[in-house]
């Protein structure tokens, strides 16, 4: 058994659920809950505590964590998990083979009791110990929690989140990404939640047919455009993706929005002028009965000093979406995601003063 205590790189530093709370040292968070346990880690059954930094992840399907005899491409993954270290780890003897956006990660299906807590779940997680692509992002995180509304792997018959609903751990299959004003810090919410950790309305999209999603959490958007242009694009089937940063959409539109903040091409990245940021258009995502908005001051990096650079690019062709919802957006918004209802709802920022 090992206990799987977890974070969100970057900017998610909090696991609660109705019965549990994991939270970071965020002065903010420990007022939110009820317990503070100081950090993320995993900790395996009479060894000492081992820490790993997860990716929460709406795009895919299933946890993993790299194998302690992983290759050298994955060297630089700080954390790793040891079966031989776990009393009740069973290899299903199953091969895993995960496509991510730009990578490919290979190793076998386990199954083990995860504890939160006080609380135990058992449910089938990637060992992994190859992986061939883009590793770079693998300097921040250890792995990931697959969050999809399915299970896309073949001869599983449930998520992560199945088992927490089957083994008592939450009443409902829903999540909710919770983000302080700012996009900073946040929390993540497993089960139901309450006003007072969402105290906005919450403004829900319908999920589009699984024959149409593949599985992902996937809406229609009527319209996307920004401020003062003649160029609009409607009924966009649109993924919802905490795995990825930033957000893409169809190539004529961002094309023509970028000649409108004046970027520029150098070495096959865009750079804007930092300086002409409060004068450029805010981006508008419009659904059948509200819109989320997308200012130039989130939609724009600075990398340094005087260097800036955008925050979407354009959609590849030929993927069975238009465009996708990342979380340079995200952040910014609270999103649930309601697999029981099948739909994904949206709400402000909290403002973090409790």
């Amino acid at each position: 058994m090992f206990v799987f205590y977890l974070i969100y790189f970057v900017c998610l530093n909090s696991i609660d659920t109705n019965a549990v709370n994991v939270t970071s040292n965020s002065p903010w968070l420990r007022r939110v809950a009820r317990e503070n346990v100081g950090k993320a880690a995993i900790e395996l059954l009479l060894f000492e505590p081992e820490y790993f930094r997860l990716l929460f992840d709406t795009g895919s399907s299933i946890i993993w964590v790299s194998d302690e005899r992983r290759s050298t491409e994955l060297s630089m993954i700080k954390n790793a998990y040891d079966p031989n270290d776990s009393k009740t780890y069973i290899n299903t003897g199953r091969e895993f083979t995960g496509t991510y956006g730009n990578y490919v990660a290979k190793g076998h299906v386990a199954i083990d009791l995860v504890k939160i807590q006080s609380f135990k779940l058992s449910t089938h997680f990637a060992v992994v110990n190859n992986v061939q692509g883009h590793t770079n992002p693998f300097h921040l995180f250890d792995g990931l929690f697959g969050l999809a509304p399915v299970q896309f792997l073949s001869r599983l018959d449930s998520t992560s989140l199945d088992d927490m609903v089957t083994q008592g751990l939450i009443s409902r299959h829903i999540f909710s990404f919770v983000f302080r004003r700012g996009g900073a810090d946040g929390k993540i919410i497993f089960g139901e939640f309450s006003e007072k950790d969402i105290p906005e309305e919450v403004k829900y999209v319908p999920l589009l047919d699984t024959s149409v999603t593949g599985g992902h959490w996937m809406i229609l958007t009527s319209m996307v455009l920004y401020e003062n242009a003649f160029d609009w694009l409607t009924q966009l089937r649109t993924v919802v993706d905490t795995g990825t940063v930033k957000v893409l959409m169809p190539a004529p539109l961002v094309q023509s929005l970028l000649t409108r903040i004046w970027a520029q091409l150098r070495n096959n990245e865009y750079y804007v002028p930092c300086d002409a940021i409060a004068a450029m258009p805010m981006l508008i995502f419009q659904f059948e009965y509200f819109k989320l908005t997308w200012e130039p001051r989130h939609y724009i990096l600075q990398i340094s000093r005087g260097v800036c650079q955008p925050r979407f690019r354009a959609m590849t062709p030929g993927l069975p979406y238009d465009m996708l919802l990342g979380m340079a957006l995200l952040r910014h918004y609270t999103t649930v995601f309601d697999v029981t209802d099948r739909r994904v709802g949206f709400a402000g920022p909290v403002d973090g003063s409790e």
